[in-house]
């Protein structure tokens, strides 16, 4: 994904203004050539400030609406960020205006499909995993009746700048639960191995150190609630895409495995699961 949207620069020595939209942690820049100028649109700029390649970056705009009208560019390019944005014909339209009349637009974004995607993660037995080792435990002792609740994705698994935003819309004693792969087990150490093999993951994609973030955030939240979950339930029912593995076949492992992974949730432990449910308290 990335080699292909720098392939109509690399090897050429000509420079080109560059124009990224949802930059991330920058990681875009280890195939592009250091040749031209180079802009950014990022909102999260705390995604930037550990990333070596920031010294290459001219401007950082938190939104393309920030970008001057007479600032234009040879090229503009977004990686994985389209499928998230909600104004999309704006964002195409001021895209546009600020290339240049021979300028191009490259985009990627992931293309698993919907009709498979929603296949895999939307059946009934993806629900039936999400609600039993997902939503129970995460919403474990929140009562939400007559409260605001909003519900995010956040797809690097970095956690700062994140972290700070969601600070901003908690309210004091406001709950954070989230459910995300964590650092410190097997799994994780095989997953590594696999995000490096799979183009269907990002390079900075990478699981939650839980530790660390109640370690960095101590001043801003406290934890509440963690558990571990994920066998091979989690595997082979929700990430049935991932595996390859025709949806046809499901109906017949699904409930086995599901029942298999409320069996081993007694023992699995954090060493040896694949995912965590934790609980954060805004102070």
């Amino acid at each position: 994904m990335h080699r292909r949207v720098a392939q109509d620069v690399m090897g050429d020595p000509a420079p080109r203004s560059t124009l990224e939209i949802g930059a991330g942690s920058l990681n875009q820049l280890q195939y592009e050539p250091e040749t031209g100028t180079y802009d950014i649109v990022e909102p999260f700029v705390g995604l930037l400030k550990d990333s070596p390649f920031l010294v290459r970056v001219r401007h950082v705009y938190a939104d393309i609406r920030e970008v001057p009208s007479a600032q234009v560019y040879d090229r503009i390019s977004s990686i994985a960020t389209f499928e998230h944005v909600l104004g999309l014909p704006e964002v195409m339209a001021r895209a546009g205006l600020l290339l240049k009349p021979t300028g191009t637009l490259r985009i990627a974004v992931p293309s698993e499909g919907q009709n498979a995607y929603e296949e895999h993660y939307d059946d009934k037995y993806s629900t039936q995993l999400r609600e039993r080792f997902y939503l129970e435990p995460a919403l474990r002792g929140v009562d939400l009746k007559g409260r605001r609740a909003l519900e995010a994705m956040c797809g690097s698994g970095q956690s700062t700048g994140f972290l700070l935003e969601i600070r901003r819309l908690l309210k004091p004693g406001g709950v954070f639960a989230f459910v995300e792969p964590h650092t410190g087990s097997l799994p994780d150490l095989a997953r590594r191995v696999w995000y490096r093999l799979d183009r269907s993951f990002l390079p900075n994609e990478r699981a939650v150190d839980v530790e660390r973030l109640v370690r960095d955030f101590a001043g801003d939240f406290e934890l509440l609630h963690v558990e571990h979950h994920g066998g091979p339930g989690y595997l082979l029912v929700l990430n049935s895409l991932i595996f390859r593995i025709p949806h046809r076949f499901k109906r017949f492992y699904a409930p086995p495995l599901i029942w298999l992974d409320s069996v081993l949730d007694r023992v699995l432990g954090k060493r040896l699961s694949c995912f965590v449910v934790a609980q954060l308290r805004r102070k």
